[in-house]
């Protein structure tokens, strides 16, 4: 499970009195999670820095009033260093309550949801405790095109209490590479894992942004396979096999053409295959190589490992 901070509930504080201790109980619920083995980080979306506690007043401006100093800097350590800036904006934006949210921890959270970072494992969000933002699940909707397409409910928590007893249920992250191979065999089934598929990724460190969009692509690529001729399977293919911001593509013309450098052959089946189409990290630079398009009602990863 990821924790988003629902910068969003900073907004309208008023007295000093009421951010101040809202303050220190989302504080107190971050150190939970921090304590938990289940969960690193309560992370934040760069759109905190623009948040107003009130109108034509910064968040950080307000803090430096109403916080001690070891307290503001505690809080300043923490947004600092947990922002999230990844973007994995397909078109289209999110909406709560008829607000954009595109651009903030709401929308990063529903978006990652959407493309497949879901289920028990999927974002959730932690708020300060407002009557606005007290409910066990914050909906956000999807609009394509001016037109609503999915309503996409995000988990909320509010007290310690609530996010503690999600923290002892939640499966705890990969923290090797052997974690997240046993993890991905286990969870999306619709794909086949060849046996050596992760053997180059066991020799090098494991980072928390690879393990993560290894995940993202893998379960989007899952959904795919599940149901390929479903409305969501043709969906999902429109939406991440091309265009610019594709998740997924084939390898450039060139390199398909020089299949004498065995670039991309993988063993399959007692066999080898070319495997050009691939998701894409780029930090570090992995690929994770499948056989496309699918086969027998199959897909096969073939490599997960440093861009060749």
């Amino acid at each position: 499970m990821e924790l988003m901070l629902n910068e969003l509930s900073f907004e309208g504080h008023n007295p000093d009195s009421e951010l101040r201790e809202a303050i220190r109980k989302i504080m107190d619920m971050r150190s939970a999670v921090k304590s938990s083995v289940a969960v690193e980080e309560v992370y934040c979306h760069w759109n905190i820095n623009r948040v107003e506690v009130r109108p034509g007043e910064s968040l950080r401006e307000k803090l430096n009033q109403v916080l001690s100093a070891d307290k503001r800097r505690a809080f300043f350590r923490w947004i600092d260093k947990a922002v999230v800036s990844e973007d994995y904006s397909v078109g289209g934006s999110h909406k709560h309550n008829g607000n954009d949210v595109t651009q903030t921890g709401l929308g990063h959270a529903a978006h990652s949801v959407k493309i497949g970072n879901d289920g028990s494992d999927g974002w959730r969000m932690v708020s300060l405790a407002r009557a606005s933002w007290e409910r066990s699940s914050i909906v956000v909707t999807y609009h394509e095109n001016d037109a609503a397409t999915d309503n996409i409910p995000l988990d909320n928590y509010w007290n310690k209490t609530e996010l503690e007893q999600a923290l002892e249920k939640a499966t705890p992250e990969p923290k090797t590479w052997k974690d997240v191979e046993e993890y991905c065999r286990r969870r999306f089934t619709s794909l086949t894992f060849t046996p050596d598929c992760f053997a180059e990724p066991s020799r090098l460190r494991l980072s928390n942004a690879a393990n993560k969009r290894i995940r993202v692509l893998l379960s989007i690529l899952n959904r795919i396979c599940a149901r390929p001729n479903s409305p969501e399977g043709i969906k999902l293919v429109a939406d991440h096999f091309g265009g610019k911001k594709a998740l997924f593509s084939n390898s450039s013309e060139s390199e398909r053409n020089a299949k004498s450098s065995g670039r991309f052959n993988f063993r399959l089946n007692g066999g080898t295959v070319d495997a050009f189409w691939h998701g894409k990290i780029n930090n570090p630079p992995y690929r994770i190589h499948f056989t496309w398009p699918i086969c027998d009602g199959k897909v096969y990863v073939v490599y997960v490992g440093r861009h060749r």
